[in-house]
């Protein structure tokens, strides 16, 4: 198929956005000679030159050295006041040739040289291997683009690889398990694989990376291992989840029950766990620690030593896995999964500001949720799982505990949650096993006087149709859209779907693969799914001939 015709299909996005920039002597040509490419909404650029009026980019599919053969075969051009452009070539794997022509008042002042790149071919954007199948789509913005993390891939609205991230040995390689893949502020690119936290130009460099997972200073137990949430913050420092171990004191039991838990030290008569807990770490460039929080100053001993495993030992998970830092209001929002609850913490001050689902005023929302976003009116979108906890026994705590320091919080101890006393049973249906479950996105009111309750006043259940699952074990997230519709990844159910605030399904698409074995498509699950404007994406592009 002819380039012209793929643009002439795709109009907006195929010649994506050119930029009005100044005019630099002395610019550098982008793409350098011969360079493999990771995408292919490609910026290109010359040095400027003094006394033209407009420069026109002209690009053919192949590797021409002859002016007389580009200049029919030339499919895409275009013409811009300023020394740079961005279009978009048609595919991965192949190799393009360009060249620019120099003009002041509608007259050729000069021709450039021939240049030429190639686009990377990868496994990640063969669509024979990896897709992204769009069901549907009736969303208005033609131009938003998507990261699905596991994939490592942005895809368009019709579901075809834009850019991938390019393996970078030792950090990323081909099987790491990559996560919250997403743009920054910054025009860099951050993401998370089990080993560490990264930021990347849009070209696949190494821009930052977190400090390497172990213990902190020697202190046995303060040991960093990021996971599932990386945010670059407006100030240019990295915000992230991490972990730590403390130490806490156990209920009186017999000393065979104590000794079947993993981590338990005996000091005099008594024992003590260590028991993880979930941090949140904002670090600046130089690696250093500038804010930290952690859920070990949240946690009273009455809710870690409350639940039990089938053998009967203490189920202390709390398991923090989103946040987000809401950077205007200076409120940062942590969800615990294996909780069902959220929380709103004040920054710098680290006030805890709202509690919402189990063991707080307002019930149980939502079960193993993952993220935590505010929508535009300030409301909570969170994506609910709806997954109960499999393979617990029912056996509640009988000992009254006694709230000590740790759990007591800044800003003081806090008084017994209402549907979390010692000693009380574990409610019905929370901790039975549950096949058939449906996902969804709760959308929750955030109280603005101390006689408001906060509540559910939204939610819109993830069975849309037969090709995916409704309900996701594990994962997923709901990103908010300019428009207010909201974005949904449904994790280990392979579907990323668009629903606006009425409830209606405006974009449908499945990730899948097809295994070497077979060729039978197989769901392809992630984790989450991050949208990028079409305006985000040119400046991501235009960030590396800047």
């Amino acid at each position: 198929m002819q380039l012209i015709t793929l643009i002439n299909k795709m109009a907006f996005f195929f010649l994506l956005v050119f930029l009005v920039g100044t005019r630099a002597e002395g610019q550098q040509v982008y793409p350098p000679e011969g360079t493999e490419l990771n995408f292919i909404v490609v910026p290109l650029s010359v040095p400027g030159e003094k006394g033209v009026s407009t420069y026109t980019f002209q690009v053919a599919e192949g590797i021409i050295d002859k002016e007389s053969d580009f200049a029919t075969r030339t499919t895409l051009s275009e013409t811009t006041d300023a020394n740079r452009a961005v279009v978009r070539v048609p595919r991965f794997g192949d190799s393009y040739t360009w060249q620019v022509v120099y003009k002041d008042k509608g007259k050729q002042v000069k021709k450039s040289p021939l240049y030429h790149f190639s686009t990377v071919r990868s496994r990640l954007v063969n669509t024979e291997i990896y897709r992204q199948k769009v069901v549907s789509n009736t969303y208005p913005d033609k131009g938003l683009s998507y990261f699905i993390d596991n994939a490592r891939v942005l895809y368009d609205m019709e579901g075809k690889p834009l850019w991938v991230l390019p393996d970078i040995p030792p950090y990323v390689v081909f099987d790491s398990k990559v996560r919250d893949l997403k743009a920054t502020p910054f025009n860099t690119i951050t993401f998370l694989t089990d080993y560490g936290a990264y930021e990347v130009s849009y070209d696949g460099k190494m821009l930052w990376m977190a400090p390497h997972s172990g213990e902190v200073d020697g202190v046995p137990g303060a040991y960093r291992f990021f996971h599932h949430e990386f945010t670059r913050l407006k100030n240019g420092n990295y915000m992230l989840l991490a972990m730590e171990k403390v130490l806490r004191k156990m209920p009186a039991m017999d000393t065979l029950l104590a000794q079947r838990h993993p981590d338990v030290v005996r000091k005099d008569t008594a024992y003590y766990k260590n028991v993880e807990f979930g941090t949140i770490v904002e670090y600046n460039a130089q690696k250093d620690i500038v804010w930290k929080w952690s859920s070990a100053d949240y946690f009273r001993d009455d809710e870690l030593f409350h639940e039990r495993e089938m053998d009967s030992t203490f189920l202390t998970n709390t398991h923090l896995n989103a946040f987000f830092f809401d950077e205007q209001r200076r409120v940062i929002y942590a969800g615990f999964r294996d909780k069902d609850r959220v929380i709103s913490i004040a920054y710098p001050g680290k006030k805890i500001m709202a509690e919402y689902g189990a063991g707080t005023p307002t019930g149980r929302l939502f079960v193993h949720q993952h993220s935590v976003v505010p929508d535009l009116e300030g409301n909570l979108v969170i994506f609910n799982n709806n997954n109960p906890s499999i393979g617990r026994a029912q056996i509640a705590q009988p000992a009254v505990v006694q709230a000590h320091a740790h759990g007591s919080g800044p800003n003081g101890p806090r008084p017994p949650r209402p549907g979390l006393p010692p000693g009380a049973p574990t409610p019905p249906g929370r901790l039975a096993p549950r096949m058939n479950i449906k996902s969804s996105v709760v959308v929750i009111n955030q109280p603005v006087s101390a006689q408001d309750t906060a509540k559910k006043v939204w939610e819109f259940i993830c069975d849309i149709d037969s090709l995916a699952l409704p309900g996701s074990v594990m994962g997923g997230n709901a990103a908010v859209l300019e428009d207010g519709s909201l974005m949904v990844c449904m994790g280990t159910s392979h579907r990323t779907f668009i629903v606006n605030t009425k409830g209606k399904v405006l974009y449908n698409s499945l990730t899948e693969q097809r295994p070497p074995e077979g060729d039978e498509w197989a769901p392809y699950p992630a984790y989450r799914a991050n949208p990028l404007s079409a305006v985000q994406l040119s400046k991501l592009a235009t960030s590396l001939v800047k």
